[in-house]
């Protein structure tokens, strides 16, 4: 279980690296570092690498907080236990951000830098390793870009708390953490919030995307449903009008399946005109819907879907078409049992 330990002092100072010290020795942790916590916010700085301009999601990490969340390292290293000189100008990167900005290249040594202040206040980092792509932000989608810094630089450092992994019992493990934490400082236990990751964030995430997925499934219900019963009953009303009209087409020696082919064209001609502009209407709402997802923090309402599915938008002119050509057809059929003379006098 993966838990992640928050209380009022939540900086990388001396105090709180000798809590991890400590809470590193319990049996029950099997590890621990410090660092942001997944799906519980993040930062978005300005980056610039490879000559583009961009953002990209921001996070601080410290040296076992990859082992510690179980993310595993592509190339290249991860931060060092004590490392000094340039260590706080060294960044470990997604694969993600890799294939954007150095695509077909070897990102190790690569050097960017980022807008730390969100004044243009820029600070230049080197790539030293590349993990795999996670969800960190959102359960909804993968980091389209992320890089991960030690906890010595920039006015956020320090954003986040400590991550533990337990073993065991989680109540035993949780209880341990607690005692060993009011040893070292009693008055953290107050502030001191145990977090898991998983009956936590993601729990709230997961129920959040039921709620939207519920919410938007009843609204394209409403909307099909609606959009079917109209084309229904304006088509039917219209066809219902020329009953006359079928009734000389009878009286003249037309067939009824020539009569009605030529309805069910007629009720056709203007609902593919409808599908056509409705279907564009739709594509281009999706790709601005779409274009919003390029910023690193936002939700993937879409989960993975593009902008663009053929069977959706397929299924859903097939459905109109069949609405409308049902809508003509069976008025038309209506008025083929009524006597010719009879629908001659049809008013």
């Amino acid at each position: 279980m993966l838990v992640g330990a928050f209380g009022e002092d939540a900086g990388w100072s001396a105090r709180q690296r000798l809590l991890l010290e400590r809470l590193r020795r319990i049996p029950q942790v099997s590890s621990a570092a410090i660092g942001g916590f997944p799906m519980r916010g993040t930062w978005t700085p300005p980056i610039i690498a490879a000559g583009q301009h961009g953002r990209t999601l921001a996070s601080h990490a410290s040296e076992d907080y990859f082992d510690t969340l179980g993310v595993a390292l592509i190339r290249g290293r991860v931060f060092d236990r004590g490392a000094t000189g340039g260590a706080e100008r060294a960044a470990v990167i997604s694969e993600a951000t890799a294939r954007r900005f150095w695509p077909n290249e070897d990102p190790l040594g690569k050097r960017f830098q980022l807008d730390m202040d969100f004044r243009g206040t820029l600070a230049e980092f080197e790539v030293i390793g590349v993990i795999r792509d996670v969800r960190f932000a959102n359960l909804t989608r993968v980091d389209p870009a992320h890089v991960y810094l030690t906890g010595l630089t920039g006015p956020r450092a320090g954003a986040g708390g400590i991550l533990l992994r337990l073993q065991g019992e989680s109540r035993d493990a949780l209880a341990a953490v607690r005692k060993t934490a009011g040893d070292f400082d009693p008055d953290l236990l107050p502030s001191l919030n145990l977090i898991s990751v998983e009956d936590g964030p993601v729990r709230l995430q997961r129920s959040l995307a039921r709620v939207y997925g519920m919410f938007a499934l009843v609204l394209a219900a409403l909307a099909v449903g609606l959009s079917g019963v109209g084309i229904y009953g304006v088509m039917s009303y219209l066809v219902s009008r020329r009953t006359k009209e079928i009734g000389i087409c009878i009286a003249l020696g037309a067939t009824r399946a020539r009569v009605l082919g030529a309805l069910v064209a007629d009720g056709l001609r203007p609902v593919t005109f409808g599908i056509a502009g409705g279907l564009a209407g739709a594509a281009a709402l999706s790709s601005v819907l779409h274009a919003t997802l390029v910023f690193p923090g936002s939700l993937d309402l879409f989960y993975g879907v593009p902008f663009y599915d053929p069977g959706l938008f397929l299924g859903l002119a097939c459905f109109i078409a069949g609405i409308a050509a049902l809508a003509s057809a069976v008025p038309a059929r209506r008025a083929f049992r009524v006597d010719p003379v009879t629908a001659l006098r049809h008013e």
